[in-house]
């Protein structure tokens, strides 16, 4: 076969040596490109792997942080049965959040009574006649998700819609005068025909509602007063989202809110009896939100030719809570992190970037911490 080869190459090349050469030389450049076309695979066959792997993980750092925490609302909350001192309270499981749900807490008129694991929870009722209770689940990391309210002891005009509402059954006193007056007879022994029920006028509604002082957490309400057309004024019934929040007993209150959040408010009249007069137009509220602080100290170490770690001091909330801290890569969010430190990988040609840090093949970097409702500045590190 070698004899076979040189005769080829003769045959091809007649004068001898040139042809031999040309020969042998398009062997080699086949043999070179071959070579370039496999060397990438070779030397960079380990990194390939690892990036779909790395990205995968960002991701699912990335969804964690973003991912609501808290537990959801509780659903269908309603009062099973009462009594004059006390009502069994029901509700539906609420979605869990980040972490599973552990109980369910419960206010009477803004003041915390209790936490139940269950579903139900035996309240018992103040002197007041009107109660505002409300029920939010809690998970095992302590957060407590959104609550639901339901007013306890009021009437609604007919034909309105007002949120939840339950009514108090009547004191056993009550109960008693009432039969007593219903078997009262005439003095000729002949039974008094029953008497019609009292028609009870709704209050009339407050007017003006207004919003002044909003800022991140809170917002001043005010509006002009209703008036009682029966019985007499107690106070007025403030309503956040469609719920009842609770009894003002003025013409102003103060709120805590969220930061960058819509809101709608109004107010209904509560008279003595317990009736509720129309609400006054609803008001809608937006909260300003202010970013967290620039983190710190931006500092890389342990920098090698196919990773790095990033630490930074961390940053302070003005609004809500600090959940996490944002990787950047080129301007285009890559990861979030909820430690104050990462780890990143370098390839040829790649720039990284560190909530917001931002690592070039010259080490720039840049990082603005995560906050539940924004990102804050950055702090830059070459």
């Amino acid at each position: 076969m070698r004899a076979a080869w040189w005769r080829a190459g003769e045959t091809a090349a007649p004068g001898g040596g040139a042809g031999l050469v040309g020969a042998l030389v398009k062997r080699l450049l086949i043999r070179l490109v071959l070579v370039a076309s496999i060397a990438p695979v070779i030397l960079l066959g380990p990194a390939l792997v690892r990036a779909p792997m790395n990205l995968l993980r960002e991701l699912s750092v990335h969804r964690a942080i973003h991912r609501s925490s808290r537990p959801g609302r509780v659903r269908g909350l309603r009062v099973l049965h009462s009594n004059t001192e006390a009502v069994r309270l029901v509700w539906r499981r609420a979605r869990r959040g980040r972490y599973p749900v552990e109980g369910y807490r419960v206010w009477r008129d803004g003041v915390v009574v209790g936490q139940t694991p269950g579903r139900s929870f035996a309240l018992r009722l103040g002197a007041s006649q009107v109660h505002v209770v409300g029920v939010a689940a809690v998970d095992v990391r302590g957060h407590v998700g959104p609550h639901t309210t339901l007013a306890i002891g009021v009437h609604l005009p007919p034909g309105s819609a007002g949120g939840s509402t339950a009514h108090r059954p009547a004191s056993r006193s009550s109960s008693h005068s009432s039969s007593a007056a219903g078997s009262h007879s005439s003095s000729s022994g002949t039974p008094a025909p029953p008497r019609p029920p009292a028609v009870h006028t709704p209050p009339m509604p407050p007017a003006e509602l207004a919003a002044e002082r909003v800022t991140d957490t809170s917002a001043t309400l005010s509006w002009q007063p209703g008036s009682a057309t029966t019985g007499t004024l107690v106070g007025y019934m403030l309503y956040e989202n469609g719920q009842p929040e609770e009894v003002v007993h003025g013409q102003s209150v103060t709120i805590a809110l969220a930061s960058a959040r819509t809101y709608t408010f109004t107010v209904r009249t509560l008279d003595s009896g317990g009736y509720l007069s129309e609400p006054a137009p609803e008001l809608t509220v937006v909260t300003t939100h202010t970013p967290p602080s620039t983190p710190e100290g931006l500092a890389a170490s342990g920098v090698s030719e196919q990773s790095f770690t990033l630490t930074w001091s961390p940053s302070t909330p003005v609004s809500g809570e600090i959940v996490g801290y944002r990787v950047f890569r080129d301007g285009v969010a890559v990861s979030g992190r909820s430690s104050r430190n990462v780890t990143g990988y370098l390839f040829e040609g790649f720039e990284l970037h560190a909530g917001r840090v931002r690592l070039q093949r010259r080490h720039g970097f840049a990082r603005g911490a995560l906050s539940d409702r924004g990102i804050g500045g950055r702090a830059r590190r070459t």
